[in-house]
């Protein structure tokens, strides 16, 4: 299951909250030039919503996809624990492919695998084809897709599919953190693809309490609109792009539609059949807000450049890039919204 929770540092140290109970909501996890917001693994919790209960965000809540996938060498996950890394496995398994996840710390079935210990990257790589590349948030990424890709390099690995994020074509603009990592991975001599998603639809679930507690949903971004995208369709399509040719290709994945927090709000007042109201949060005070949570000043930083960003109109991307690769329409944020609150 998943909740909302502080994350500090490299997506590590948490501040938990027991079940039925929803205590932080700034989960930063930032990604290329913008920092977005997000969820962690946890224990099961359910939110009583003005007399509606959400449900929680789960694996088991998605559709499976059909089985069938050619099963060929094996795939490494990393940040198998997270919202698109365990959606991810779940979805290769279910297509039969041969899937090792790894995490940081040791858990349950997964290899442990850690960007600043090169000896557990070999370990973790042994005997793989392909590998979906996913690091932590944060200034480190630079560092910890190198580290990965020279592993691949020296252990045979033919394949990197990498998770970036949209916008991250600008190396020198600070902040970037994705940018190096795609130039890495395009020098390497491996096979390679590049997934760009904008902000997942599941960044809305920081909302809960708020609307629990019946208080406006704050707004940091203004009237701007954003193509948030369904984290469900990210996972599919790494799947597509890991079990079949996509070599040398960049993809940028976004929602079919643009919406801004206002049309968000309201999208789940009509499926919690309750009315929702927005304030809107200066990006001054939302600085605060975020250094309060003890997160990083870069991450910061981060963090107010991609709502003012949003805020000015500057991220109003729209591609079919979903379509393309799986053959239908990416899902709408109601979509989302019905499967996770009605």
């Amino acid at each position: 299951m998943w909740y909302a929770a502080v994350v500090r540092g490299p997506a590590t140290s948490t501040s938990l909250s027991p079940a039925g109970v929803i205590r932080q909501t700034t989960v930063v996890a930032g990604s290329g030039g913008r920092t977005v917001i997000g969820v962690v693994a946890g224990a099961s919790v359910t939110v009583s919503i003005h007399g509606c209960t959400p449900r929680a965000y789960s694996e088991s809540s998605y559709p499976r996809t059909a089985a069938g996938g050619q099963a060929g060498g094996m795939i490494l996950v990393t940040g198998a624990t997270g919202t698109i890394g365990s959606e991810l496995v779940r979805q290769l398994e279910a297509r039969g492919a041969p899937v090792r996840g790894m995490t940081r710390k040791p858990q349950g079935p997964l290899v442990q695998g850690d960007f600043d210990d090169p000896d557990s990257l070999r370990k973790a790589i042994d005997g793989v084809d392909t590998v979906f590349l996913l690091t932590a948030p944060g200034p480190w990424v630079p560092a910890h897709d190198r580290a990965l890709i020279e592993a691949a390099v020296d252990g045979g690995v033919r394949k990197i599919v990498k998770l970036s994020a949209i916008g991250s074509t600008d190396e020198e603009m600070p902040g970037n953190w994705h940018a190096a990592g795609e130039r890495a991975l395009r020098e390497s001599g491996l096979a390679w693809t590049i997934l760009r998603p904008a902000g997942f639809a599941s960044n809305s679930l920081r909302w809960l309490p708020a609307i629990q507690a019946g208080q406006p949903i704050p707004n940091q971004t203004g009237l701007g609109r954003h193509a948030f995208v369904d984290p469900r369709d990210v996972a599919a399509v790494a799947a597509e792009v890991l079990l079949s040719d996509h070599s040398d290709q960049t993809y940028t994945l976004t929602g079919p539609e643009l919406l801004s927090v206002p049309d968000q709000v309201a999208v789940l007042s009509d499926v919690v059949g309750s009315p929702l109201s927005v304030v809107d949060v200066p990006l001054e005070v939302y600085a605060e807000q975020l250094r309060a949570a003890g997160l990083d000043e870069a991450v910061v930083t981060v963090a107010l450049r991609g709502a003012e960003l949003i805020r000015s109109g500057g991220e109003e991307t729209v591609t079919d890039d979903v379509e393309r690769v799986l053959g239908r329409p990416a899902r709408t944020f109601a979509e989302w919204a019905r499967a996770h609150f009605a």
